[in-house]
């Protein structure tokens, strides 16, 4: 399964990522592919650990 999230990042967020100097394959935008393929019973648990990254994400980065 493919993943091309729509995600708007914090200012402070984009800062840390341009002080990282990232490679971008389209300039001026931010975004990330995510291929998943767990089995059927092991999504629940996938989805609660990407929640739990975005929450930390935010609380360190949320503007």
């Amino acid at each position: 399964m493919y993943l091309f999230p729509c995600i708007n990042l914090p200012q402070k967020a984009i800062a840390a990522a341009e002080a990282a100097k990232p490679r971008r394959f389209v300039p001026g935008t931010w975004h990330f592919r995510c291929t998943i393929l767990p089995q059927e019973d092991k999504i629940p648990a996938i989805v609660n650990r990407l929640t739990e990254f975005h929450e930390s994400f935010m609380d360190e980065f949320r503007n």
